[in-house]
């Protein structure tokens, strides 16, 4: 056998098999580069979508804020001097607010959930990109698994609470309303003072009688009838005329109630066992 032929196809075999690795070699190093570029557009493209939800997030706390702060001036609206018109449209006005509160963290709730998702549907996929760029570098035949991530939204109807308000209440007292007027005490009348002179009366000694007018005549009827006679002189006051005084009705200035005083139950807001207010 010719030796030198033999050492001529060893030689041109092993050029075969250098060549042929450099040229695995320069495939897998490009499929790499590939790979590790789409990766990173991928990555990129991300990083703006999350950029983009964050700012979207921004504007949407900073309205449920401003729903928010609106709501509580609503509820610490003093309600005594309102009219029952006022208080219901104030009621109307504070459950409007708590609605768009509600659909607010309704909306939020659904951002961050939908935000959550395409999270992991990112991590998924660099998940599955990683593994398979992997298996491009090692040859490794091996399938790489990602694990199922539970579903945040498969929440139970038995957790989910139903508002059941009772009302806040407050007392507010009202003070008695009334007015002044002029009451009559008494009514006008006319007063007689009797007005009094002293004068001598002449008394006879025998009967009592008064004999002023003609005590000697009477005094001599006693004799010519057997009896004792004579007659004693006194002073007496003998009323002479009468003084008469006007007096006016009397009236006094008095407070009358209209409306005695009282305690109104005002309800100024609803609570619930959770301790939501509205």
């Amino acid at each position: 056998m010719n030796f030198e032929k033999i050492k001529e196809m060893l030689k041109n075999r092993k050029v075969q098999i250098i060549a042929g690795t450099v040229a695995g070699v320069l495939v897998l190093t490009l499929a790499g580069t590939m790979l590790l570029n789409n990766k990173n557009v991928e990555n990129k493209n991300i990083a703006i979508e999350k950029d983009n939800k964050k700012y979207n997030k921004k504007d949407v706390n900073k309205d449920n804020r401003y729903a928010k702060e609106k709501l509580e001036e609503l509820k610490k609206t003093d309600t005594s001097n309102l009219s029952d018109e006022e208080k219901k449209d104030l009621e109307n006005k504070i459950a409007e607010a708590e609605k768009k509160v509600a659909d607010d963290n309704n909306s939020s709730s659904t951002e961050e959930v939908t935000s959550g998702t395409s999270n992991s549907d990112s991590n998924s996929t660099s998940s599955k990109n990683d593994s398979t760029e992997n298996n491009s570098t090692n040859n490794n035949t091996n399938n790489g698994t990602v694990p199922n991530k539970p579903n945040d939204n498969n929440t139970s109807d038995s957790n989910k609470h139903t508002h059941s308000w009772n009302p806040i209440t407050s007392t507010v007292h009202h003070e008695e309303q009334g007015h002044y007027e002029n009451i009559l005490v008494s009514e006008s009348w006319t007063e007689e003072i009797p007005i009094y002179e002293e004068q001598a009366r002449e008394i006879c000694n025998g009967c009592g009688a008064d004999i002023t007018a003609d005590p000697t005549t009477h005094n001599k009827n006693h004799m010519l009838n057997g009896e004792p006679g004579g007659w004693t002189t006194e002073y007496v006051q003998v009323q002479v005329g009468t003084d008469k005084i006007n007096h006016d009705a009397v009236y006094e200035n008095k407070w009358v109630v209209d409306k005695a005083a009282w305690d109104e139950t005002v309800t100024t807001g609803y609570s619930c066992s959770c301790g939501a207010t509205k």
